[in-house]
């Protein structure tokens, strides 16, 4: 989701986890990237699993 006012977008992550129709709810911030993940399952090697990160 992309916000239009600056406003807007510090109160969507203002709280981390809120509540919303009851459920718990997480708010991740793209910037921050997701976290790597072990994409092997039963020893084998997933299409897609290997990582090549250039710094």
């Amino acid at each position: 989701v992309t916000m239009a006012e600056r406003e807007d977008a510090e109160r969507a992550v203002k709280d981390a986890n809120p509540i919303i129709d009851g459920r718990k709810a997480n708010v991740n911030l793209a910037y921050l990237g997701a976290k790597p993940r072990n994409n092997t399952q039963n020893g084998i090697e997933l299409p897609g699993s290997e990582m090549d990160i250039s710094i």
